[in-house]
């Protein structure tokens, strides 16, 4: 390019890498999912593959294993277009939100803050002495 008489500056701009920054600020059921999949959309295809790289601020809670999955799978999409992928959390990315960070190239994290799986919580009432007062049997029949 210098041989043929492009400045150094066209050359500078032509050559230098992109970094592409998404916010992700998750809750239980990823509301945000259609804006990631568009954002995600949007990195691969205007990214240069082993050139430029895609950065992810990373913020949640966790929650439905279907809708992070998905999410993680949207990033994996940034990683198979051949772009770096960096994921910073500030504070938190537990539980579905450490499954989308694990996908990446890199993870970067705040000194307090908690990444990682918390396990799965769930609720399950136990009817079982209601059952025997009111003298109710439960039956299971398989076919």
């Amino acid at each position: 390019d210098i041989e043929r008489g492009v400045p150094t500056d066209t050359i500078r701009q032509h050559y230098r890498p992109v970094v592409f920054y998404i916010e992700f600020d998750g809750d239980v059921m990823v509301s945000s999912m259609e804006l990631l999949r568009k954002q995600v959309s949007l990195v691969v295809s205007l990214a240069k593959p082993g050139h430029d790289r895609c950065c992810v601020s990373l913020t949640s809670p966790g929650g439905s294993v279907v809708h992070y999955g998905l999410a993680a799978s949207h990033l994996v999409r940034i990683r198979k277009a051949g772009v770096f992928l960096t994921v910073c959390v500030d504070s938190v990315a537990a539980s579905g939100g450490y499954m989308m960070a694990s996908v990446a190239n890199t993870i970067c994290a705040a000194p307090f803050a908690i990444v990682g799986s918390i396990g799965v919580v769930t609720t399950i009432p136990n009817i079982q002495r209601f059952l025997n007062e009111h003298k109710i049997d439960a039956y299971l029949m398989t076919a």
